[in-house]
C-alpha cells in the first residue's frame, strides 16, 4: 500500500507528466492556450535582509532572480538555468540541515481564489532539474494545492526547423515588477541558430546550444520568461540576451531556448523522481 505523503508524491509527479502531453485532452482553442500562459508567468526572487532607513521605516529587499512559467497547479516552474546557477549551493545547505536555514528563496504568483491570501511561495530548495547546454532548468514552489496539469498548446512537430522560421511573429510574456503587471511585447524570430552562443550571465562565461535570435527586447529579469508563437503556441524560454553578451546596458534582444529541451527535461525530472518513489 502507498503511504498518503508517497502516494501526494506520485500524483505531483502524474500531474508533471500530463504537462508532456499538452491540451491532447482539454482540446484548448488558440485563446485559451494564449491566456494559460499569460496567467501562469511568475518572478523568481529572494527575499533579502530588511532595511531600516533610522526613521522607523523598515522595508524588505527582494532580489530579482528572473522569471519563470509555472506549469503544474501544484508549483513546477520552467525558467532558464543560469538564474538559478548561483542559488544550487544554497539549497543544496538548506536542504541539508536541521532547519536552521531559512529558505529565502521564493516564487511570485498571481492571487488567485484558490490560493491562500499570499502571492509568494517558498522555493522546495530539493527539487532542481537543469540543462546547462541549453539553458533550461525546473524547479518547483511549495504551492498547497491539489496537482494537476496547466494545459498548453505546442507545436504539432516539435523540434522542426519550420517552427522556428525566420520573420515568424513572437510574443514575449514577463512579469519583473513589483505590482506583476504582465508585459506583452511582439517581435520576430531572425535567426534560428544552429550555432553556440555566448551566454555571460551571473559573470559566467558559457556557451548554450541551439537558440533562436529574436527582435524582442529584453531587460533584467526577464530569463526564463515564455515566448509564444503567432498561433499561440509555447515556443521557447528567454534564456540570453544581447546585453550580457556585449555588457554595454540592461537592455538587448532576446536568444530562446527552444521548447523542446524544456519537455525534455521534464520527461527526465518525471523518470528520476518516480524512481526515488519507487
Amino acid at each position: 500500500m502507498v503511504s498518503s505523503s508517497r502516494q501526494q508524491q506520485l500524483e505531483s509527479i502524474l500531474a508533471l507528466n500530463q504537462v508532456l502531453y499538452g491540451d491532447e485532452d482539454s482540446c484548448l482553442n488558440p485563446e485559451e492556450a494564449r491566456t494559460n500562459v499569460e496567467s501562469n508567468v511568475i518572478r523568481l526572487g529572494k527575499e533579502m535582509d530588511e532595511i531600516d532607513d533610522g526613521k522607523g521605516n523598515i522595508t524588505a529587499r527582494i532580489a530579482n532572480g528572473g522569471s519563470g512559467l509555472l506549469i503544474t497547479t501544484d508549483g513546477h516552474i520552467l525558467t532558464a538555468a543560469h538564474v538559478i546557477e548561483e542559488w544550487i549551493d544554497d539549497w543544496e545547505q538548506i536542504t541539508g540541515s536541521p532547519k536552521t536555514i531559512e529558505n529565502k528563496y521564493r516564487a511570485y504568483v498571481l492571487r488567485r481564489e484558490s490560493l491562500p491570501d499570499r502571492k509568494s511561495f517558498p522555493l522546495d530548495t530539493s527539487f532542481h532539474y537543469h540543462d546547462f547546454l541549453h539553458d533550461i532548468a525546473l524547479i518547483k514552489a511549495k504551492i498547497p494545492l491539489s496537482p494537476q496539469p496547466i494545459p498548453f498548446q505546442f507545436d504539432e512537430e516539435r523540434g522542426a526547423q519550420e517552427n522556428y522560421r525566420v520573420m515568424r511573429e513572437v510574443t514575449h510574456l514577463t512579469r519583473n515588477n513589483e505590482e506583476m503587471e504582465l508585459k506583452r511585447t511582439v517581435g520576430h524570430i531572425f535567426q534560428s541558430s544552429v550555432h553556440p552562443s555566448v551566454d555571460a550571465g551571473f559573470g559566467v562565461m558559457r556557451r548554450t546550444f541551439d537558440l533562436f535570435d529574436t527582435s524582442l527586447i529584453g531587460h533584467g529579469g526577464d530569463s526564463g520568461s515564455p515566448i509564444l508563437g503567432d498561433n499561440k503556441v509555447l515556443m521557447g524560454i528567454a534564456v540570453t540576451s544581447t546585453s550580457s553578451i556585449l555588457r554595454k546596458d540592461k537592455r538587448g534582444t532576446i536568444g530562446c531556448a527552444k521548447i523542446e529541451y524544456a519537455l525534455d527535461l521534464i520527461q527526465r525530472a518525471v523518470y528520476e523522481e518516480t524512481k526515488k518513489i519507487l
